[in-house]
């Protein structure tokens, strides 16, 4: 028979904080030994503290999450209300965005199968996880369509952007893509969501992989869109109450800044605020120099700070088949970009 004995010491490292330890864990088994781990030994305390934090941090990104659908929800319902859209418009985005949305659908039922439950009828929990998020994205693709057909019908108005104003546009998202990298940098480190299982377990990783970096650049023009949208109608409204105006503006402002901070949630609280301050003096500036003039330098905006950021996920936290699909998504998010602006640059050229 033979006896296995552990015992952990403690390291007489300098490198300790209070009750935290480096600790040296050495398994004996028999007369030799057979394992030896380096742990960091964390108090309880510390562990009930960070269970607490993290149900404030899982708080705060659901009402930041809200306040992204209500501000989609709130563009969506006043462009509907005043018949400020173009029905081409909304047809043809709304099909393409339902597409996308059916094809995310399919592709990640591996991932709601493995949740499943033996004890019941598989037929039946997949027709209850899949009527849910089937309406959730149907929903969803119709308030964005809805946004796009707005921000289509303002496009023809504009006259010939200028190439000074693209270069502004791409500035402002590259300084916004900077700011988020610099609160990845100061705070704690996290796993980047597309390198967790849900994406490894799609039924097409490639093809969903370039999928989500489109619907990034897609939802991030959106949220811009109507954030710009709104402030311009507010704007035009409250034309003899620029206090009250430059107030409802500022408070929009704030609010699309803590959305497009969001991603800093995944690391603290601190670094989302910070970044929420940083987001909205950015974009209250680029507001009243660039944006309400012309709605359209969203898209390199938006364009330009997906691009950053994703690249700066593949350097920093690359792993085997993300290149492919991300670069893939990468380029269609440029070349999307691309044609919109020609397009509605050719269509003011012509009108």
């Amino acid at each position: 028979m033979i006896f296995e004995h552990q015992q952990a010491k403690n390291s007489c490292s300098p490198h300790t904080h209070e009750q935290a330890r480096l600790r040296i864990e050495v398994t004996v088994s028999g007369d030799q030994v057979t394992d030896i781990k380096r742990i960091v030994f964390v108090p309880e305390k510390w562990v009930r503290n960070d269970k607490d934090y993290e149900q404030l941090r899982k708080g705060i990104h659901q009402l930041v999450t809200l306040f992204g659908y209500s501000l989609i929800g709130l563009a969506a319902l006043y462009a509907f209300i005043t018949f400020q859209w173009s029905w081409f418009a909304f047809l043809i985005f709304g099909l393409i965005l339902i597409g996308l949305a059916l094809f995310n659908l399919v592709n990640i039922y591996d991932v709601l199968a493995f949740k499943l439950e033996t004890s019941q009828s598989m037929v039946e929990q997949l027709f209850r996880s899949y009527s849910f998020l089937t309406a959730l994205m149907l929903i969803l693709a119709i308030m964005q369509a809805m946004i796009v057909a707005w921000f289509y019908k303002i496009a023809k108005s504009e006259n010939k952007y200028r190439h000074t104003d693209i270069a502004i546009a791409v500035a402002i998202g590259g300084v916004c893509a900077a700011l988020l990298s610099l609160m990845d940098r100061i705070s704690h480190c996290c796993v980047p969501s597309w390198a967790q299982y849900v994406t490894a377990a799609l039924v097409w990783p490639l093809a969903g992989t370039a999928v989500h970096v489109i619907d990034l650049f897609v939802t991030t023009t959106v949220k811009l869109s109507a954030w710009v949208l709104i402030s311009n109608s507010i704007g035009s409204y409250a034309r003899k109450q620029t206090a009250l105006a430059t107030i409802s503006i500022a408070v929009i402002t704030i609010l699309t800044a803590a959305i497009l901070a969001e991603p800093s949630l995944n690391h603290d609280i601190i670094g989302w605020v910070i970044g929420t301050s940083g987001f909205s003096i950015i974009l209250g500036a680029a507001y009243y120099i660039l944006f309400r003039y012309d709605v359209r330098m969203v898209i390199p905006t938006a364009a330009t700070f997906v691009i950053v950021t994703q690249i700066k996920q593949l350097v920093l936290h690359a792993f085997p088949g993300a290149w492919k699909g991300t670069f893939a998504g990468l380029i269609l998010v440029a070349i999307i970009s691309f044609l919109l602006l020609q397009a509605t640059n050719q269509h003011n050229r012509k009108g």
